[in-house]
């Protein structure tokens, strides 16, 4: 009886041992998991009042959050902007009547990822959401118009570029939208804040890479109205919904 529990006891102290033998092994000789710990990705968006590009590098905390840097810029129109043409004049430019300033917002500033549902073992889409908050420092832009001025002397149209006055160029005058650029010089900077949140939908077939798309708010805030248009009211702030398309990787 002795020899029989001493047989099933150095049975099992053998077993343990070639277990932990052949688990040690399995782990040494498979493939080692990777330790991720930063995110980064380029992305363009549209907006429902324009559209934009931006860049954000973020430090994975966890397998659940990851802590963002970015800063993006993108186009801000007003609500009751349109183009329209003189049509009293033939070739001629369209331009959007009434506004003042073209506006670009520079966002910069800190947020986070949180998943909600992990992407599973055989492929799929991760779900995260997203909160973002920072420093918006908007440009405004004078918009400039080609203006038709009458000779008198020999009875023809001759045109002039113009910064746009609400008070003096009217529609009938007004022969189309300027060159691109040619108001940055008398540019003015609005400093103001920004809040976004969205949803994040990863679906990269490989966990290196980032390929996702975004579906979100946000919300741009001033101490004073931008001068978009001349004819309609301008807010102090802005809210809009966007759509973005991110491609980077992670490491």
């Amino acid at each position: 009886m002795k020899n029989v529990r001493r047989h099933i006891i150095l049975v099992y102290v053998i077993a343990l041992l070639l277990g932990s033998s052949l688990t040690l092994s399995a782990q040494q000789q498979g493939t080692p998991n990777i330790v991720q710990t930063h995110e980064r990705s380029g992305y363009v968006f549209g907006h429902t009042r324009g559209f934009g590009f931006g860049f954000q590098q973020g430090r994975i905390m966890n397998i659940h959050s990851t802590l963002f840097w970015h800063a993006e810029i993108a186009t801000l129109r007003h609500p009751k902007e349109y183009r329209r043409t003189n049509e009293s004049f033939p070739n001629t430019r369209t331009y959007s009547y009434g506004k003042l300033n073209r506006v670009y917002m520079i966002r910069g500033g800190l947020g986070m990822h949180r998943n909600l549902a992990d992407k599973p073992y055989w492929g799929g889409v991760q779900v995260r959401y997203s909160l973002f908050g920072g420093l918006n420092l908007s440009i405004t832009e004078p918009i400039y118009l080609y203006i038709l001025h009458y000779n008198m002397d020999d009875g023809m149209f001759y045109r002039s570029l113009e910064r746009y006055n609400p008070d003096t160029h009217f529609a009938d005058h007004i022969y189309g939208r300027g060159p691109f650029g040619k108001g940055f010089r008398d540019a003015k900077l609005h400093p103001g804040l920004y809040l976004k949140g969205s949803l994040f939908f990863d679906y990269a077939s490989d966990q290196q890479y980032v390929r996702a798309l975004e579906v979100g708010c946000a919300i741009d805030a001033f101490p004073k109205r931008l001068p978009i248009m001349a004819f309609a009211q301008n807010s102090y702030a802005h809210l809009t919904l966007y759509l973005a398309l991110h491609f980077g990787d992670r490491e």
